[in-house]
């Protein structure tokens, strides 16, 4: 009876340490920065892999430079060091898409090097998608609106002038008429 009940026992912490393993490397695949964020101190010091836009401007630096990663509304700076061939096509911001990367790197939580931020130091880099400007279009509703109000508004505006020469005018001219009818 011992024997069944080792075996399986056995092979029960095999299984589990084999779905560790798997669990470990689908995780070494790619992590969402938002995680990455939450669960900083489990992940420091580990080579991880993220995903998403380039925004903001390069910083450089002695040694390298930095950019930031924008994923979803959570954002990392990458140090990217001088030796790494990349190439940069755009940096997100206002009307412009950056180009979405994939970079892995060593995550560190507090970085001795950069003064204790939080960044990722990029051993390799790949452009999945490259940046494009993204001009709003204005639809014909939208003109309409806008020149609907224009036309309001210069309306308006020509109205409350003509109203407020009118007032004065008659304030004027009662004004004339009470001086001229102390002369009579």
């Amino acid at each position: 009876m011992k024997i069944p009940v080792i075996v399986w026992t056995l092979i029960t912490i095999t299984f589990a340490g084999l779905n560790q393993a798997e669990e470990l490397k689908e995780e070494d695949v790619r992590i969402s920065v938002a995680r990455l964020l939450t669960e900083a101190q489990k992940y420091d010091g580990c080579t991880v892999c993220v995903q998403g836009e380039l925004v903001g401007d390069i910083f450089r630096a002695r040694g390298g430079f930095w950019v930031n990663l924008l994923e979803g509304d959570q954002c990392i700076g990458l140090w990217i060091p001088d030796g790494l061939k990349l190439g940069i096509g755009r940096l997100g911001g206002y009307q412009v898409r950056g180009d979405i990367v994939r970079v892995q790197g060593t995550f560190y939580r507090h970085c001795q090097k950069h003064h204790g931020g939080m960044d990722i130091h990029v051993v390799s880099w790949q452009t999945i998608l490259p940046g494009y400007e993204d001009r709003e279009e204005v639809t014909g509703e939208e003109f309409l609106s806008v020149a609907l109000f224009g036309i309001i508004g210069l309306c308006t505006v020509f109205l409350l002038k003509i109203i407020s020469r009118r007032q004065s005018g008659s304030s004027h001219n009662g004004e004339n008429q009470r001086a001229g009818s102390g002369l009579l």
